[in-house]
């Protein structure tokens, strides 16, 4: 006699418990918001009005516009170098000086339509820029002729912000007929002597210049 296995299969149900979130205002949504900013390279000294990024919001959703601000909290220490222009562009309020400080944080509120609202800070990198050496005015010279060259050493030369930078100087004249000997050392000794028996005027200008580079609008050079 063969024997014959039987076999029970049951079927349980189960009861599932769907919930939702809700936010601050107390009012249910489907997916978690989250604030995004798309940050640009933003640079020291560049004029008020700068953008240094735009604000979104994940997932996007256009039956819930947002409108966005800055708030006190953490990661705030630099809201008051910033404002939200055009509705969600972060903007600078004055140029930034990277030498003063190269890093910087916001904390941003979005409020929806709906009254719910999230917050997230965020970090904003200053980049550096090559900024102008530095050199002393020099007096007007009154000369007669000397067989001996006038010599004035340049003062208050400086690579600017950037101390380890590398200098060097070049100097020219509008009449250089007037003068037997015109050069300028590495260390800024001018040397000029007045060719004999000639007189007039002449403009002498000495140039400093750094070894900084002006890549995104630096500036090497002063005269």
């Amino acid at each position: 006699m063969d024997k014959k296995s039987t076999w029970l299969i049951l079927y349980l149900p189960f009861l599932f418990l769907l919930g939702s979130a809700e936010s601050k205002a107390g009012i249910p949504f489907r997916h978690a918001t989250v604030i995004t900013f798309d940050s640009i390279t933003l640079y020291e000294n560049r004029p008020a009005g700068t953008t240094a990024g735009t604000l979104g919001i994940s997932p996007g959703n256009m039956l819930n516009a947002y409108t966005f601000s800055l708030v006190p909290g953490k990661g705030d220490c630099s809201n008051d170098l910033f404002i939200i222009s055009e509705g969600n562009k972060v903007t600078t309020r004055a140029p930034l000086d990277y030498e003063e400080k190269k890093v910087h944080c916001i904390r941003v509120l979005a409020t929806a339509q709906d009254g719910s609202t999230t917050e997230r800070s965020f970090t904003i990198y200053l980049e550096d820029v090559n900024e102008q050496p530095t050199l002393d005015p020099v007096a007007d010279q009154r000369l007669c002729f000397s067989l001996e060259p006038h010599v004035v050493q340049m003062q208050g030369a400086t690579p600017g912000p950037e101390k380890k930078q590398k200098l060097s100087f070049s100097v020219r004249a509008d009449g250089p007929e007037l003068l037997d000997e015109l050069q300028i050392t590495p260390a800024g000794k001018l040397t000029f002597r007045v060719r004999q028996g000639m007189s007039g005027q002449t403009t002498i200008t000495v140039a400093v210049k750094d070894d900084g580079g002006t890549e995104n609008r630096g500036e090497d050079t002063f005269t």
